[in-house]
């Protein structure tokens, strides 16, 4: 991903999420726009848990370095 989407991921609008994602991800989630699923605690590594589960509903998390390299996250929603 561009240095420039590093320095302002969290400011990509929700809607744009899934294009950003296919054009400039590296991971294979890119094919469908970045959309990992629903996972549940435990799942993900420790850093990428930490934001997905911390970061509001509807928000786009500021980039972060997990243990897979670079991320930026949109958490569309949650299950109870």
């Amino acid at each position: 991903m561009g240095e420039a989407y590093l320095d302002d991921g969290d400011k990509i609008p929700g809607p744009k999420f899934g294009e950003y994602a296919m054009k400039y991800s590296e991971c294979s989630s890119a094919k469908s726009g970045g959309n990992l699923g629903w996972f549940p605690r435990g799942k993900m590594e420790g850093k990428f848990q930490e934001v997905a589960f911390s970061t509001e509903v509807g928000k786009v998390a500021p980039p972060f370095k997990g243990a897979n390299g670079w991320h930026i996250l949109l958490v569309e929603g949650r299950r109870a």
